[in-house]
């Protein structure tokens, strides 16, 4: 009776809201907490933009995984960001997919909060459109009603890297560290289950990330005391432009994309010591460059810029399989790249959420 009452008022809403300005999912993460009847299920949302033939095997992986581990109750919702592929048609083609379409000004946050707006289940697993998740992953976390055995958990992924022309080039761990056991992490990508009532206490994303919106959710969890617990066992593979392809390092440079995913959350989380540990283990060198400047300021010595210098050709020449492109390339980019998240620490502020200019439009909506 509880599903039917929600779904009378998701369909009030519906008509009210959708296919115009809808701010609720612009959460402001100090705001009160959202108070909501949440039922037994899970809630698979999954986000994405052009993902074209990744898309169809995300969501085949999906209703493989319902079906292994005979889930009775389940939301499946696929939240699109103004594709202009034939993403829609792909998610259209699965008859149980609530299909949602965000245009104008948008991100991945509003998409996943749209998302997760859209159910009263109580379980959330939140996954990207270019993932294939692993169906066996889903009954070593979730009981036979569809509830997390952790409130928060993700597991191993494999990224299966490809070229500009979607050539299979090779394969990597996201987490090599978890090979043999699982682990707590204060830190999360953008794959991973947890407790509705969880999402909601913590204001669920900050729209204001236009990237690095999943490091700042799990930075602000852990802030909580709330840690991610990563399991060692699959949870999916992950269809993607290698992380360490030339023209994907310098986008993050050219599309603004590192004032949020580093200068902004350091900014927000300067006083979080779990930042300062994800810090250490990705951005030592941004850490190095600010002492060398401070050093440099104080003694009006040049020769301070030496220890940085070494330490980028440390990192770059580590590197195993490397063309001398990819060496040069990346001996530019370090540099550049520790200056400009120091600069907008500084210097970047963002848009508020409020000033948003986006629709979501709601394409499908289906009741499992």
């Amino acid at each position: 009776m509880g599903r039917l009452c929600w779904l009378y008022q998701v369909a009030v809403n519906q008509k009210r809201h959708y296919n115009k300005n809808l701010r609720s999912v612009c959460r402001d993460t100090n705001r009160e907490p959202v108070k909501m009847t949440y039922l037994p299920g899970l809630a698979f949302i999954v986000i994405g933009q052009n993902e074209g033939w990744k898309l169809g095997l995300c969501l085949a992986s999906i209703f493989k995984a319902i079906r292994i581990n005979s889930i009775k109750q389940y939301d499946v919702i696929y939240v699109d960001s103004d594709s202009q592929d034939d993403s829609l048609e792909t998610a259209l083609s699965f008859p149980e997919v609530s299909v949602y379409k965000l245009s104008g000004v948008y991100n991945a946050a509003i998409a996943r909060n749209t998302g997760a707006e859209a159910t009263n289940l109580s379980s959330l697993f939140f996954v990207d459109g270019d993932m294939e998740i692993e169906p066996d992953f889903l009954g070593s976390v979730i009981d036979s009603e569809g509830l997390l055995i952790y409130e928060y958990v993700s597991g191993q992924l494999k990224n299966l890297n490809y070229n500009r022309e979607w050539e299979r080039i090779g394969e990597s761990w996201q987490y090599s560290a978890l090979i043999t056991s699982d682990r707590k992490m204060s830190t999360c990508g953008g794959i991973f289950l947890i407790e509705h009532s969880i999402w909601d206490t913590t204001g669920a994303m900050d729209t204001r990330f236009k990237r690095g919106q999943d490091l700042d959710f799990s930075l602000r969890l852990s802030a909580r005391g709330k840690l991610l617990y990563r399991k060692k066992e699959l949870i999916a593979c992950h269809h993607t432009i290698s992380y360490t392809h030339v023209d994907r390092i310098w986008r993050t440079i050219v599309s603004g994309d590192i004032f949020y995913s580093k200068s902004l959350l350091y900014r927000v989380h300067w006083n979080n010591s779990a930042m300062y540990k994800k810090m250490l283990q990705t951005d030592y060198s941004m850490l190095l460059l600010i002492a060398c400047l401070l050093f440099m300021c104080a003694t009006r010595s040049v020769y301070w810029g030496v220890p940085y210098i070494a330490i980028v050709l440390s990192r770059v020449l580590k590197k195993k399989h490397q063309s001398i492109k990819d060496i040069v390339n990346n001996l530019a980019f370090v540099p550049v790249r520790d200056s400009l998240t120091l600069v907008g620490f500084i210097a970047f502020f963002p848009k508020r959420p409020s000033s948003f200019d986006y629709n979501i439009e709601l394409i499908r909506h289906v009741r499992n």
